[in-house]
């Protein structure tokens, strides 16, 4: 009777210690996922001191445009152009130059992005 008791005893413990680690398991799961939630929800929650709205001109591109109308202090590398300053304020720190066109970002350069008549072209003083 003894041995079948402490059989019981054991197999309780083991039991208990493995009921305890899924519930760390799946707790720390949930930790993980809503600090995932909340930096993905800062990442996409900038905020811009600035916002800069040109129309399109079919066949001239985003660069172009700017340039005709604003003064742009730029740099060109192998990537493109890098637009450093807009009517003398820099992009220094955590903030930059970065466009949209039609609300949304794109992944090229303002050199190579070709307007329509119909884009709205946004430069967004945007800090990171």
């Amino acid at each position: 009777m003894r041995n079948l008791s402490k059989k019981n005893t054991t197999a309780l413990n083991i039991s208990i210690i493995l009921g305890l680690l899924i519930v760390l398991v799946v707790l720390a799961c949930e930790s993980r996922d809503n600090q995932t939630s909340e930096n993905k929800k800062k990442d996409n929650n900038y905020t811009d001191s600035l916002v800069i709205e040109l129309t399109g001109i079919t066949g001239k591109t985003v660069f172009e445009i700017t340039r005709k109308r604003y003064n742009v202090d730029f740099v060109e590398s192998s990537m493109g152009i890098f637009v450093k300053a807009i009517d003398s304020i820099p992009a220094t720190g955590n903030f930059a130059w970065i466009f949209s066109v039609n609300d949304s970002f794109v992944p090229i350069g303002s050199n190579d992005y070709i307007t329509n008549d119909t884009d709205i072209i946004k430069w967004h003083y945007r800090k990171f």
